[in-house]
């Protein structure tokens, strides 16, 4: 069994429903723990080893990057192997990353944003996120 670590604040219920299908489909079997703030992180971790996962896959989100040495110590003490969505968190610990690095990330929606900012668009016009992070 594997389970995963949702930001409950990024991921709508529809995206995680389709998730447990997507498992399901594959003959996987899915434990999804929602967490919205960092003191939940641990006890979910805790309720996956419990419930005999033997994998995490953490989702990305902003409050998962920021606990992410929580997450590999948690993991760690338990024997999970934890992938995150970060590969820089892969470096740090954790059995794998699958997305794009963190930092190529930012440079690129810096980029955007400073480019956007050079064909006249106001400050106040551009998002804080860009379409490539809105999903985590």
């Amino acid at each position: 069994m594997a389970a995963l670590v949702a930001d409950d604040v990024k991921n709508t219920p529809a995206k995680l429903d389709a998730l447990q299908q997507a498992a399901r489909a594959q003959g996987v079997e899915l434990s999804i723990l929602r967490v919205a703030r960092g003191d939940q992180i641990a006890g979910a971790i805790e309720r996956a080893q419990a419930s005999g996962a033997t994998a995490l896959n953490i989702l990305g989100s902003a409050l998962l990057f920021a606990n992410a040495h929580l997450i590999m110590e948690r993991a760690a003490a338990l024997r999970l192997a934890a992938m995150f969505f970060f590969p820089e968190e892969a470096e740090e610990g954790l059995f794998a990353g699958y997305g794009p690095r963190n930092t190529q990330l930012f440079m690129e929606v810096q980029l955007e944003q400073v480019v956007k900012l050079f064909h006249g668009a106001k400050v106040a016009d551009i998002p804080s996120n860009s379409r490539r992070n809105s999903s985590w």
